[in-house]
């Protein structure tokens, strides 16, 4: 009956982690959406200027981070831009999210291209 109890025990604790990373995954992948949309509604040849090595926090609407970084780590999100090279108009954008879990670190990132309409 002790070895039954201890086993449900550390079931639970078990589903109650893989629930925990689950809800931080979703807070992630909506925070990278967010951030891809703010910088689709930017001026688009100015992406690289204003977004290239832009960091960001996720935070609820109190202002409240909802995701803790990685240790060393200022901020839990980061945008990569750059143009591509010999087309003037077509842009590389990546936005990454890597925060801290357990002890371990987890990063979610989303690239795309976006283009300059001239």
């Amino acid at each position: 009956m002790t070895f039954a109890l201890g086993v449900l025990t550390h079931s639970v604790g078990y589903m109650r982690n893989i629930l925990e990373v689950s809800h931080d995954q979703d807070i992630a992948v909506n925070a990278l959406q967010q951030k891809l949309a703010e910088i689709s509604n930017s001026q688009i040849d100015q992406v690289v200027a204003n977004y290239n090595g832009h960091t960001f926090d996720v935070q609820d609407d109190a202002g409240d981070d909802l995701l803790i970084p990685p240790t060393g780590q200022p901020a839990v999100g980061s945008v990569t831009a750059s143009q591509v090279v010999g087309v003037p108009n077509l842009y590389d954008v990546e936005v990454e999210i890597s925060w801290e879990r357990f002890g371990r670190t987890i990063t979610r990132s989303i690239s795309t291209v976006f283009v300059s309409k001239e």
